[in-house]
């Protein structure tokens, strides 16, 4: 399944380094990665603590948006409610070294920063 994929989302799964070593290596070159992740200002201090990971995964930094979408309680949105999510995008424009993502655990514990 080594970089099969177009695109990769994830919805607070992990912090950002350990979030690209278990993506990144999964998305093909040209495809993208979608993490979800909280308030616009931690979002995007993650990405600057995150990225040397993602430039070793083979990844760019595309961007982190807000993105205005139906409320995840109640009716899922069918009563109006909306909210927003921040998300950062990373494109894939190289290949992961295949030394990643390393064994269960390692990641978090030793992430690449």
């Amino acid at each position: 399944h080594r970089e099969a994929y177009d695109v990769c989302v994830a919805r607070a799964v992990a912090a950002m380094p350990t979030l690209a070593e278990i993506t990144l290596p999964f998305v093909r070159v040209g495809g993208a990665l979608v993490a979800a992740k909280g308030p616009r200002a931690s979002a995007e201090q993650e990405v600057s603590v995150a990225s040397r990971a993602i430039a070793e995964l083979g990844g760019d930094v595309d961007g982190v948006r807000i993105l205005d979408v139906a409320s995840y309680t109640g009716n899922a949105g069918a009563d109006g409610t909306r909210e927003q999510l921040t998300c950062v995008v990373v494109n894939k424009i190289s290949s992961s070294n295949s030394k990643y993502p390393r064994r269960a655990g390692m990641p978090n514990k030793r992430p690449i920063v």
